[in-house]
């Protein structure tokens, strides 16, 4: 949402446990300017954390931790009716699922009955995208892996993966429900998919494999304020 004066630009809504690790999150948040006031707590929960081990530049191996349950009733709830209170508020949402027992059945639901009555720049980037096809977003973000899980695909030795990413325009799109299709390809870059208009290729700059913390979700926030700025 574009505010003024001492208004949050963007907003965070989710659930996080009452740890040290939901306080590190929040202090994140806020140096960077994004409203913690739509972060619901429960002291059942374990904020969700990954820590890397690295040796020099060499990824040696990876922590996860933290609660992946579908939230309580009380919580959800939470969701529910903050959804409501910032949905019509703002000018782009951003859908970030892992599967991670924040976005319920129920959760989704809303957010298709809020996109149906206040239509918004909506992107969805999630491991689950055929639940969301009800949402009708305005774009989806699947990495390779995610588009050939999507497409019922196990080859994942395509020589080109592009060029079969171009040819599964249709299928991708119709599944998915979405106008847009970003298929990220890591070092490949990434292809986007319209409706009734020719493929756009993105090339990138290949890094170490290990330095790309968080590029797909990168990728899917810049998406996102891209098409909310008529880019």
């Amino acid at each position: 949402n574009y505010g003024t004066g001492k208004s949050h630009l963007m907003s965070l809504i989710s659930a996080i446990g009452d740890d040290w690790e939901g306080t590190l999150l929040r202090q994140a948040l806020l140096k960077y300017g994004v409203s913690t006031d739509y972060i619901g707590t429960d002291a059942d929960r374990s904020t969700l954390t990954k820590q890397r081990v690295m040796d020099g530049s060499n990824l040696l191996l990876r922590f996860d931790q933290g609660s992946t349950g579908a939230i309580a009733p009380d919580l959800e709830q939470q969701v529910v009716d903050r959804l409501n209170q910032r949905f019509p508020q703002s000018d782009a949402v951003l859908i970030s699922d892992y599967g991670y027992g924040i976005l319920t059945p129920r959760v989704i639901q809303t957010i298709a009955h809020l996109q149906s009555q206040f239509p918004r720049t909506l992107v969805v980037d999630s491991k689950n995208l055929p639940a969301y096809r009800c949402v009708k977003p305005t774009a989806v973000k699947p990495n390779y892996h995610q588009a050939l899980q999507l497409l019922g695909e196990t080859n994942i030795s395509h020589q080109n993966r592009a060029d079969w990413i171009v040819d599964q325009t249709d299928w991708i799109l119709n599944l998915t429900g979405a106008t847009i299709a970003a298929v990220t390809l890591d070092r490949d870059g990434a292809v986007v998919l319209q409706r009734q208009r020719s493929p756009h290729r993105l090339y990138a700059n290949p890094s170490c494999q290990s330095r790309t913390i968080g590029a797909g979700d990168t990728f899917a926030a810049m998406l996102t304020i891209a098409l909310a700025a008529k880019a």
